[in-house]
């Protein structure tokens, strides 16, 4: 789930300048020379100075109107140190942050407020709370399907991921539930994902088995074989 982590850092610094309408003055001044000087210390790996310089621009960054792009762009950064130095919990803490800053300028149901929960329940997940990772993958499940639809490979993988969840909770007949609309949308997004469906009927033999359901298993193992020997001849 590591890549995961580090994958998520990537997408905030892709989507943090994408929100629009900053407005300029002495506090922008500011807000720039902490922000320059926090990302200089990134790159000069003085994690604590950096720290201190990205909290200072974030505290001026939230004296802006709601939806301004270097709340975001902060909070960013921040979340770099929190994977340098493999700070899980403010790493956690900091999405939240985002999270909110999301709700507040656009709404409960903006398409980057379930891009949130999604590396929300992504980290809940790899911090062994599945509780708190299906709660939240269900809430992105429902907002990017509202946004972009049921045929999108983001989707699938939520739903994937919720699955693991689920199964890790000692619900195998709900996993089961989730891991087959997984299979749907895939099916789907008319994109070839072998290995995506590979993973996916993997899961779903795994789960049969342990419902004590032998020719299901069976049929998925037949499936997912199929899968893996096309796979192989290419």
């Amino acid at each position: 789930m590591k890549k995961v982590f580090f994958a998520t850092i990537a997408y905030m610094l892709f989507s943090s300048s994408a929100v629009a309408g900053e407005t300029f003055s002495e506090e922008s001044a500011s807000w720039q020379d902490s922000y320059a000087k926090g990302r200089n210390a990134i790159d000069a790996r003085d994690y604590s100075g950096a720290t201190k310089c990205l909290e200072k621009a974030k505290g001026i960054a939230q004296n802006f109107k709601a939806g301004d792009s270097r709340l975001a762009a902060t909070s960013s950064e921040l979340m770099i140190i929190d994977g340098k130095i493999n700070d899980r919990a403010k790493f956690v803490a900091h999405l939240l942050e985002q999270r909110d800053a999301y709700v507040r300028a656009f709404g409960a149901n903006y398409c980057q407020v379930g891009m949130m929960d999604a590396g929300l329940a992504t980290e809940y997940l790899d911090l062994g709370k599945p509780v708190e990772a299906e709660q939240h993958y269900k809430a992105a499940i429902a907002i990017t399907e509202q946004n972009f639809g049921n045929a999108n490979l983001k989707l699938a993988e939520m739903y994937h991921y919720c699955g693991v969840a689920q199964w890790q909770m000692g619900k195998p007949a709900e996993a089961l539930q989730t891991i087959r609309k997984e299979e749907a949308v895939i099916q789907k997004s008319g994109a070839h994902c072998d290995q995506k469906l590979a993973g996916n009927l993997m899961m779903q033999a795994n789960i049969m088995e342990s419902l004590n359901k032998p020719k299901e298993a069976q049929s998925a193992w037949g499936k997912y074989y199929a899968i893996m020997a096309r796979i192989d001849s290419q």
